[in-house]
């Protein structure tokens, strides 16, 4: 038995030939890059958040400008508060929970109210 076929022999008794192992990391690769260029993987930010309770007449206007998130306006802290809660408009009822990205600012302009 040449060297060749004894190693044809063995990655036949364990299942997978040389072939086999190319075609499924092929697949898994090309998986990989559908699934990356679709949008199903996407990054997760971790951001610490807090819940507070809507009162009668809050908006999410007022509550974003009370939101610390250096960089963003006013309209895009908004979209976030948004993101986060799974809001599609900028109705609140009194009493609704809602979660906002937490920061040492906002939680002091909380206290004052």
């Amino acid at each position: 038995m040449t060297n060749r076929t004894h190693r044809a022999r063995v990655a036949t008794a364990q299942g997978l030939t040389a072939r086999d192992i190319i075609i499924v990391v092929g697949l898994l690769v090309a998986l990989f890059a559908a699934a990356s260029s679709t949008g199903l993987t996407r990054h997760v930010e971790m951001r610490r958040t807090s819940a507070i309770r809507i009162v009668e007449g809050q908006t999410l206007w007022e509550i974003a400008q009370d939101v610390e998130l250096p960089g963003l306006s006013t309209a895009e802290k908004v979209a976030e508060i948004q993101k986060l809660n799974g809001l599609s408009g900028a109705t609140l009822a009194a009493g609704m929970v809602v979660r906002v990205p937490a920061s040492e600012t906002f939680q002091d302009a909380v206290a004052m109210r």
